[in-house]
């Protein structure tokens, strides 16, 4: 019964003659005997964590039925070595970054007047890069601008080095485990529309067919007008106004920008690949919510061609 990062793992109490024993959920191993005292609250079939006691082990939490979608993808993030609570001084230290005053000063560029939206999938947690594009002299300048992070993350302190532990946010359907403390990742540090946002700006020129010409790299402020969805998008290329016309004009520009880099990935060979992923979930006429309702090919639109071709020349350049 091998275990990840230490001598915990993720199992489910089955029984075990007369008594009960936790088989490794996620990966192989043989049944642990559990004694009465060491299980807790734990009943048969249900999905736990268990510290390894010589022959035997020790249930430290339990996440519930095994037949619970909610309890599956908690208990799958945490045999990842994820779903960890941060520690008090990496909360802290959150918080008092959260309401830390950003400033503009010779190292920060104010572009709060520029039409700036976010588009994001529906139901969308965070915002961590906003666009604009601007025709300029026949061809394009497309502005990425990434949410400033390391802004309110002080370098090598408990917030940090957690982060760091971390990696990433882990997405499972319907939930999060993030990188940084709440105050942060879906905070301070996502760019909503209609507040002030330090951000990491890519500023990059482009030729009409799409050929990068020049890129300058700068720290700026900005203040989004839209948190646009994929939808959104969608409806608005189908006739839809978004109600306001420098941020159409942007739109109209990134889609004119996203035909021209995708002719030129198409030129060197690029490959579209497509897959089949869960559209949505949904009740499903039971007391458990969390069941996917179906998977799908999902049409990925014009709205993803285009944000892709705008990071892809961010990331070039």
């Amino acid at each position: 019964m091998s275990s990840r990062g230490g001598r915990a793992v993720v199992a489910q109490i089955v029984p075990f003659g007369r008594g009960m024993a936790a088989r490794p959920a996620f990966e192989q191993g043989r049944a642990i005997s559990v004694s009465r005292n060491s299980r807790g609250r734990a009943q048969l079939g249900d999905l736990v964590t268990v510290a390894l006691q010589g022959r035997g082990a020790k249930v430290i939490e339990v996440h519930g039925p095994a037949d619970d979608p909610r309890v599956i993808l908690d208990a799958i993030l945490r045999d990842a070595g994820r779903k960890r609570r941060f520690g008090a001084e990496a909360r802290q230290e959150a918080e008092v970054a959260s309401a830390v005053d950003i400033g503009i000063g010779a190292s920060r560029r104010d572009l709060r007047e520029q039409a700036v939206v976010t588009i994001d999938p529906d139901g969308a947690k965070d915002h961590d890069d906003a666009i604009i594009v601007e025709r300029r002299d026949g061809g394009f300048r497309l502005f990425v601008h990434i949410a400033d992070v390391a802004h309110f993350v002080p370098v090598g302190g408990p917030l940090d080095q957690e982060a760091a532990r971390r990696a990433f946010s882990a997405y499972v359907p319907g939930a999060v485990d993030p990188m940084l403390p709440r105050e942060l990742s879906a905070g301070a540090c996502s760019l909503y529309a209609g507040v002030d946002r330090p951000v990491v700006t890519a500023q990059i020129d482009l030729a009409a067919d799409g050929e990068p010409i020049s890129a300058t790299f700068y720290r700026a402020l900005i203040h989004s007008r839209r948190d646009l969805t994929y939808k959104d998008i969608d409806r608005h290329f189908d006739g839809k106004s978004l109600g306001a016309d420098d941020v159409e004009d942007s739109i109209s520009a990134a889609r004119e920008l996203a035909r021209a880099l995708r002719a030129r990935r198409m030129a060197r060979g690029a490959l579209e690949i497509e897959s089949a992923v869960p559209l949505r979930r949904e009740r499903c006429g039971s007391s458990r919510d969390g069941d996917p309702k179906r998977v799908a090919p999902a049409d990925r639109g014009v709205h993803d061609r285009r944000q892709r071709g705008g990071r892809t020349a961010a990331a070039r350049a």
